[in-house]
């Protein structure tokens, strides 16, 4: 699978896989509907997902998307997530935003003829 280096506002270089596996996919889509309740008659979503479970689903495509982070300094951090939980807040939503970028592309429909 390819990676991209992102650069944060503060230099930090983020090595990132622009996409997702399939059971990538499937870890993050339980995770979501495991906040869902639906009516059996219906097949209606009867009751909205809880705040905390986005942060979750967040987190756990931000694990499997980053796979090398590096500090201004360029020293090699030997744990990503503690890296971008340390980072600082307008990196960290920087890093975020990108991530959302990549893992959105592998929840859309492609188009036909695309």
């Amino acid at each position: 699978m390819e990676n991209i280096e992102f650069k944060t506002p503060s230099g930090w270089a983020v090595h990132i896989r622009t996409d997702l596996t399939y059971g990538q996919f499937i870890q993050i889509q339980k995770l979501i509907a495991s906040q869902m309740k639906i009516d059996p008659i219906t097949n209606k979503i009867t009751s909205e997902y809880e705040g905390g479970m986005l942060f979750e689903a967040n987190r756990k495509t931000m694990e499997f998307l980053v796979v090398k982070v590096m500090d201004p300094q360029g020293i090699e951090q030997t744990n990503i997530m503690d890296a971008i939980d340390n980072m600082p807040r307008a990196d960290g939503m920087a890093l975020q935003e990108k991530v959302n970028e990549i893992s959105n592309k592998a929840s859309l429909p492609k188009k036909k003829g695309a």
